[in-house]
């Protein structure tokens, strides 16, 4: 069973400086699973963060997944460098939310909106 059918379809982008004597970015994509646990489901260091980097990445994250656009996914990002256009162009049909001024972790931030979709879900 592949992610796209036992897993949430909602998926956190995120990227980082890495502190070190070449300063590299780290990329991440994070998703949770039908128990609300989280899962990375890919990452990957670059030399800086450019859209170009984030076209990439995404790139190979949607083959990886074999995304067919009828699927339904959300993705939820902060504003980094060019994420914004890499998943317009490689998810064009998807869900995008935009995070802004929040300074909890990625997965404190699923963890909230997993906890906060089972209680709606409960209503």
């Amino acid at each position: 069973m592949g992610f796209l059918e036992g897993y949430m379809p909602f998926i956190g982008v995120d990227g980082c400086h890495l502190k070190g004597p070449f300063g590299e970015v780290l990329l991440s994509v994070v998703a949770l699973d039908v128990n609300s646990g989280l899962i990375a489901l890919t990452v990957c260091i670059f030399e800086k963060e450019t859209q170009l980097n984030w076209e990439w990445f995404l790139n190979n994250l949607k083959i990886h997944l074999k995304y067919l656009t009828c699927r339904n996914l959300t993705f939820i990002s902060e504003r980094q460098k060019g994420v914004i256009a890499a998943l317009e162009k490689h998810f064009p049909f998807a869900n995008r939310s935009i995070a802004q001024g929040i300074s909890l972790p990625t997965s404190d931030l699923l963890t909230r909106v997993s906890t906060t979709k089972s209680v709606l879900e409960g209503q």
